[in-house]
C-alpha cells in the first residue's frame, strides 16, 4: 500500500494536473531523504537489533565504504530512472515493468537451472509476464485498438 501511494503521488506531482509540475532533480531532493530514513528506520529495526548485529555493519561500511557509496549512487540513479518512467508513461506502466521484470527474472534463473520452482509458481510468473506483454501490445495498439491506457504522456496531450 505505501508503494502504491509512493507511486501515485510521484505521479501527481510531476504531471501537470497538480499544478506546476515538479522537474524531476528537485522531486528527488524532496523525496529521497524520507525514503532514506524510513529505509534506515526498517533496517534499524530489523536487521540491527542486537550489539553484535551493528558492531558486524559498522565494520562492514567501514571495511568497504567505497563500495556502499557505489550502491548510494546507484540508489539515486534508479530513483531518477523510476521517477522517469513514473513521468513519461505513468504509474500503473511503471508497476507493471517491475513485475514483469521479477518475472522475467525468476524464469531466467529457472531456465538455466539456478532456482527450482514449483508448477504452480512457474504458471504464476509465466502468466504476469504475458499479461505485461499484452497490456503494453495493447497500450501500443498493436491489436487494432489505436493504444489505450493512461499515463502521463496521453494527459499532456489532451
Amino acid at each position: 500500500l505505501a508503494e502504491a501511494v509512493r507511486v501515485v503521488l510521484a505521479q501527481r506531482l510531476l504531471s501537470a494536473g497538480a499544478g506546476a509540475p515538479l522537474p524531476l532533480v528537485e522531486m528527488v531532493h524532496h523525496v529521497a531523504p524520507y525514503q532514506s530514513l524510513c529505509l534506515l528506520a526498517a533496517s534499524a529495526a530489523v536487521e540491527l537489533d542486537s550489539a553484535e548485529h551493528r558492531a558486524r555493519a559498522a565494520a562492514a561500511v567501514l571495511g568497504a565504504p567505497l563500495a556502499f557509496l557505489g550502491a548510494s549512487a546507484l540508489g539515486l540513479g534508479l530513483q531518477f530512472g523510476a521517477l522517469l518512467a513514473i513521468k513519461v508513461a505513468g504509474s500503473v506502466t511503471m508497476k507493471l515493468l517491475g513485475i514483469a521484470r521479477n518475472g522475467s527474472l525468476v524464469l531466467f534463473q529457472a531456465a538455466r537451472g539456478a532456482e527450482a520452482l514449483a508448477p504452480r509458481q512457474l504458471g504464476g510468473h509465466a502468466a504476469s509476464t504475458c499479461a505485461f506483454v499484452i497490456y503494453t501490445l495493447l497500450r501500443l495498439g498493436y491489436f487494432g485498438g489505436g493504444g489505450g491506457g493512461g499515463g502521463a504522456a496521453k494527459q499532456k496531450a489532451q
